[in-house]
Parts: C-alpha cells; structure tokens; sequence
C-alpha cells in the first residue's frame, strides 16, 4: 500500500475516498482508450488505474516518456501529463506500416503526432471543472529530464499526485507498457480530494419541491475566486499613461500582518477577512485572523444547512 492509500485508509475525513478519486477519471480513461484505438486501428480497453504520491524527483526517477506541460508557462507547472514510450513506438509502427527500433528514441516528430493524447487530457479535466492557469499545453519535450531546457517552474519540494492509466489491446498482454500518466502538484491533489468529496455527497431530495436540492448542490459546488490584497492605491488617469516598464510604485500602507482577504460579488469586491502572511509546507500562505464576514455569509448559510427531508 503506497503513501496515499496509507494515507486514504488513516484520515478519511481529510483526505476523501481513493475509489471516488479513481471515479472522476474513469471518463477521461475510457476516452483515452477509444481515442487510441482509432488512432492505431485497434480495439483498446483501459485497464484498472493506480495512483501514488511522492516528491516529484521519486516519482520521475525512472520516467523516459514524452511529457507535455498543462496550464500557463509564465506560472508554476502544476499538472503533467506523460506518454510512454511503447505507446508512440506502436503509434509509429500503426501509422507508418513499418516496425520500429524495440529502442525507439523519441523525437520532436512523437511529440506532435501524440499531442492529441495530451489535448484530451485537457479537455477531460476542464469537463471534471480543473481548470489550470491558461488552460493550454504550455511546453513538451521527449523526456521529464529535459523540462529544465522548457523553462518550465515546477514545485520539486511539494508532494506530487501519479495516475498511472494504462491501456490494453484486445489479447495483448496486460503489462505492454502502453501508460499515461498525470502529475498532480499539491495543491491540485486537494482540488481532488474536494471534488471527490462533492460527487460522493449525499443527495436528497424533497419530492414536493425538488428544485431546493439542485440549487443548493449548484450553490455549494459552485466556486469563488479570493484575492489577498497587500496594498489597494488610487492613480489619476494621467499619471497611469505616464507608467513605463521598470518604474517603481511605492505602497506605503502595505503590512504583511494585516492583509484583506477580498471577494467579488454582484455588488463589487467585498472583504470577506483579515489574515496574515506567512510560510505554510514552503509555500506562502495567510491565517485567517477573524471569521468570515457574516455579510458575506449571508443566505449560504441557510442553504447549507436546511437540507429538504427524503
């Protein structure tokens, strides 16, 4: 039993459900296998899917695939998604009628022809609601050993997310090699866990008014965006036109002990808290200071709470 399932098996309540996990890509493996299948020519079938986590470097250690890079390149890297070798090798060989090297190297040429593997993946997790910095592939390349050479800012000290899906052809072998892998970063572990959590939740629903229930899942499931303001500054029109790449704006009131914590709504940016900054698992982060404004709060609570009756 790997780390996670360690991990799935001691804090429930914390981490969610390893089979509700391994449910929300069951869609994405099933296209994969149909998408492939007619790429080769070949009825494919995904087999049982695994996960683990660990540091990136661990996980990677023996990786020799084609990697490409979700999300915005000017932003950490969160999400990876990696095609083995033998899936393009059998790609080649259906493509091209010939039988290549059992060593095959892979080349800028694999990395186009299986971009398609990896634009479904995107797609798969925008239709789960994942949604990544510039929601694009980013940067690829033949190996996760040259990702240094892409310019790509990846988190090597957080703890990663592996998917291992691999497919089968029909009276093949069930350890062919034909994989993908997805690299979560983790903080995109988490989104999981909470979207997990969100397709195993209950539903009940009143049968005199069954509307109440969708809109309270639509409500609860729904998500806003937060912003941690340092400073907020007003500038005359003019002296914005007259800003130039390199010039420094001061920020006098800035203070890393109290900073809003803002939402936007229908009636503008609200400030929902106060926090302060500081380090959390290497990463930046703040601690709340005061509870949520209740202002904000105001109507979710009794949607959270009045569940209709079965």
């Amino acid at each position: 039993m790997n780390i996670l399932k360690k991990k799935l098996a001691t804090e429930p309540a914390q981490a969610g459900n390893l089979t509700e996990i391994m449910v929300l890509f069951s869609d994405l493996h099933n296209e994969w296998a149909l998408q492939y299948g007619r790429m080769i020519s070949a009825e494919i079938f995904p087999e049982a899917p695994d996960f683990s986590i660990d540091k990136l470097n661990s996980l990677t250690e023996s990786a020799n695939g084609l990697v490409y890079a979700l999300g915005d390149k000017s932003k950490p890297c969160q999400i990876l998604v990696e095609l083995s070798p033998s899936l393009a090798k059998t790609m080649s060989d259906a493509k091209f009628g010939t039988k290549t090297l059992k060593e095959k190297t892979l080349t800028l040429f694999d990395l186009i022809l299986m971009q398609p593997i990896a634009e479904t993946a995107l797609r798969g997790l925008a239709s789960l609601g994942m949604t990544m910095d510039g929601d694009t592939i980013c940067a690829r390349c033949t190996s996760l050993s040259l990702m240094a050479q892409m310019d790509i800012e990846l988190d090597t000290r957080q703890k990663w997310l592996c998917a291992h899906f691999p497919l089968m052809a029909e009276g093949g072998a069930s350890d062919s090699g034909n994989t993908i892998k997805i690299y979560f970063a983790e903080p995109m572990i988490k989104t999981l866990v909470e979207m997990a959590r969100a397709k195993k939740r209950k539903k009940t629903i009143d049968p005199t008014n069954p509307w109440a229930n969708h809109m309270r899942t639509m409500v609860m499931d729904s998500t806003q965006m937060l912003e941690v303001v340092i400073e907020d500054i007003t500038m005359s029109i003019a002296d914005c036109t007259r800003l130039q790449l390199g010039q420094i704006i001061t920020l006098p009131g800035a203070s890393h002990t109290r900073l809003n914590i803002n939402a936007r709504s229908m009636r503008g940016m609200q400030v929902i808290a106060t926090s302060t900054l500081g380090i959390y698992k290497t990463n930046k982060a703040v601690k709340l200071l005061d509870d949520i404004d209740p202002v904000f709060l105001a109507g979710i609570a009794d949607v959270e709470h009045k569940i209709p009756s079965a």
